[in-house]
């Protein structure tokens, strides 16, 4: 049986919204009455088999809903009654006269399906917390049909992440197997159609899913140059219509958007990507990457790597352009689509002494000495909050020499990113060391754009 789900369906689990049932095998039959679920849908061998399993029904008679979200509570009364199917054979619980889920809570504290009560039930539950709750269903000695080894979900590489282990139970035991372009989506909402898959896999092994991370020995890494947005187009300034067209353009030939902490991710071996990728890059922290780029990149499901001048963070100087705030990009950013990184705190400027990061009459000592003292600022800038500030080196005008690298390298940078033009190929094990980038001209369309790539 072919499990492939196309780009943008994805595997998860699902529970009942109106109401669940549990029946014997076999006590009804699936008669295709939904008529939001076509027959050549990729769930609808999953809907069919979910409603005669008793498990699951329809918003209404004829309408299943299937890209409805569901909430934390419905899924909390799907694991429990799961575990009183496997438990007791049949399911007792019911709804509460007052608060209908209290006693599937209830239930799920005293089984360890929870281990603490959620502070809100009726929010929509994400993938991740999917794979908490339903991972404390599974058995101990269930089968192991993936086994990862050192790769990860592109988006799900943090050990330290409160749903890591989770993910990976349930991915290794074949019932949440990622998208197509080994992602995870663990923030992203889980819809009724996913979540049928994933619920007749929690009760029937024969229908979980083999999968294993594919790792192309190079990957083709087009590295995208932007600095502002705005209504008005100028130099260095890219028009929403120009920036859509580029991102359509992008998308129909088959790119997929990836950041530097990924393209990192992947030379160590870690995560496996695309064989073809675009890696979008914006100079400088203007206000038009939040206000006019970062909706477009929603729109086509895309990131963005934008690199701040620290001297410049919230400027709103008289005559100038607007730059954002960091407290701004945390604000409208609450799909993690920005990605920032340094273009230095100061050294975007050229003098008797330094032309950007580059040495023109310093002594050694004092070269490393103010190399050192913008890093220190842009480090306490970025915190914890955004750790590829202090990893990832745009140069201010491209301007570099061995000096300034062996220096960035010796300050723990592991990426520098150039204006050389031109694309790269990339395999794991290679340095990530003086990229190089082609310029997203104003004036160029999106055909335009493709063939400098090509």
């Amino acid at each position: 049986m072919n499990h492939t789900i196309p780009k943008r369906m994805y595997i998860f689990l699902f529970p009942l919204l109106i109401f669940l049932l549990i029946l014997p095998a076999g006590a009804r039959t699936y008669t295709d009455g939904f008529t939001d679920v076509p027959k050549d849908a990729w769930y609808h061998e999953y809907v069919s088999a979910a409603y005669e399993m008793g498990i699951i029904d329809g918003k209404t008679e004829n309408r299943y809903d299937p890209d409805g979200c569901v909430t934390v509570a419905e899924c909390i009364k799907l694991a429990s009654c799961i575990v009183q199917v496997k438990t007791d054979g049949e399911v007792t619980l019911t709804n509460g006269s007052e608060i209908w889920y209290d006693p599937y809570v209830q239930y799920a504290l005293a089984k360890g399906i929870l281990t603490e009560p959620c502070t809100d039930y009726n929010a929509y539950a994400s993938r991740a917390r999917i794979a908490q709750i339903f991972s404390a269903v599974l058995a101990e000695e269930e089968p192991i049909l993936n086994t990862p080894g050192n790769l990860c979900f592109r988006d799900a590489a943090d050990e330290n992440a409160w749903y890591y282990d989770d993910v990976y139970r349930m991915y290794g035991c074949g019932i949440m197997v990622g998208d197509d372009t080994y992602r995870f989506r663990p923030d992203g909402e889980i819809c009724r159609s996913e979540m049928a898959a994933v619920a007749v896999r929690m009760l029937d092994k024969d229908k979980r899913v083999s999968h294993t991370f594919h790792v192309p020995e190079q990957v083709e890494t087009a590295i995208l140059m932007y600095h502002n947005f705005a209504e008005q187009p100028a130099d260095y300034t890219v028009t929403p219509a120009t920036f859509r067209s580029h991102l359509r353009a992008l998308s129909a030939a088959g790119y997929e958007s990836i950041t530097f902490a990924e393209l990192l991710l992947y030379t160590e071996g870690r995560i496996p990507l695309p064989e073809k990728c675009v890696l979008l890059t914006s100079d400088d922290g203007y206000s038009g990457v939040l206000d006019i780029a970062l909706p477009l990149l929603a729109e086509f499901d895309m990131k963005m790597s934008v690199a701040v001048i620290g001297n410049l963070i919230g400027s709103r100087g008289e005559g100038t352009l607007s730059h954002f705030t960091l407290e701004e990009v945390s604000a409208a950013d609450t799909e993690g689509r920005i990605e920032l990184v340094s273009h230095s705190w100061g050294l975007h400027a050229s003098g008797s002494y330094l032309d950007g990061a580059v040495n023109l009459n310093m002594t050694e000592d004092g070269y490393a000495s103010t190399l050192q003292e913008d890093y220190e600022k842009i480090a306490a800038e970025a915190g914890d909050r955004f750790p590829m500030m202090k990893k990832v080196f745009v140069y201010p005008y491209g301007k570099h020499s061995p000096e300034s690298e062996a220096w960035l390298a010796s300050a723990g940078y592991k990426v520098t990113v150039t204006v050389a033009q031109g694309v790269s190929r990339i395999a794991v094990g290679d340095s990530l060391t003086l990229l190089k980038r082609i310029p997203a001209e104003w004036y160029a369309t999106g055909e335009q754009l493709l063939r400098k790539l090509q």
